[in-house]
């Protein structure tokens, strides 16, 4: 092993050759998940981002920066800035969600989330983006996810809200307001 004069190990060739061999597999590997990750599946609606419709903050992040952009509107702001509108619609949206999840077999209650919604123009929902608040219980956050994404599959709200838009809220249950 020889020390150049910047300090670094000037290794023997093979074990330089495999290095460089290494480092490139492993640079074609993030680049392929980083692609995976932010592929789109064009609609006639426009890109739609090919993410599964829930799963827990911290997965998929490059895809879920860019849906952040395309949902850059607020429930609020679609309710006309009316806090109490807004208010009924997700109180409505998490009590149609503990029945889905009650006729799913699966209890919710004990729960505590942070959840990011985005619903779409058409009365629907999109993605559950969610995450366990540290007092939550625990449970198997797979079925929560897979619950999360039938609930998207196949509901729809009293409300149609014309525009897609994002809801940032928490949620626990059982809930207080019915």
């Amino acid at each position: 092993m020889v020390i150049n004069h910047l300090g670094y190990v000037n290794l023997s060739g093979h074990l330089a050759m495999f290095l460089r061999v290494l480092h490139i597999i492993c640079w074609v590997i993030v680049c392929s998940v980083l692609e995976a990750q932010t592929s789109t599946d064009t609609k006639s609606t426009g890109a739609k981002i090919a993410l599964p419709n829930s799963f827990l903050i911290g997965e998929h992040e490059l895809a879920y920066d860019a849906i952040l952009e395309r949902y850059a509107k607020g429930l609020v702001a679609i309710c006309g800035n009316d806090n109490d509108k807004a208010f009924m619609i997700w109180s409505s949206i998490l009590a149609d969600l503990v029945e889905f999840s009650k006729a799913n077999n699966i209890e919710l209650n004990g729960l505590k989330l942070w959840m990011n919604i985005f619903f779409n123009d058409n009365a629907g929902i999109d993605y559950i983006v969610y995450y366990p608040k540290p007092n939550s219980k625990n449970m198997d956050f797979d079925k929560l996810t897979e619950l999360f994404i039938n609930f998207c599959r196949s509901y729809k709200m009293k409300v149609k809200l014309g525009e897609r838009c994002i809801l940032n809220a928490n949620a626990s249950f059982p809930l207080t307001v019915k």
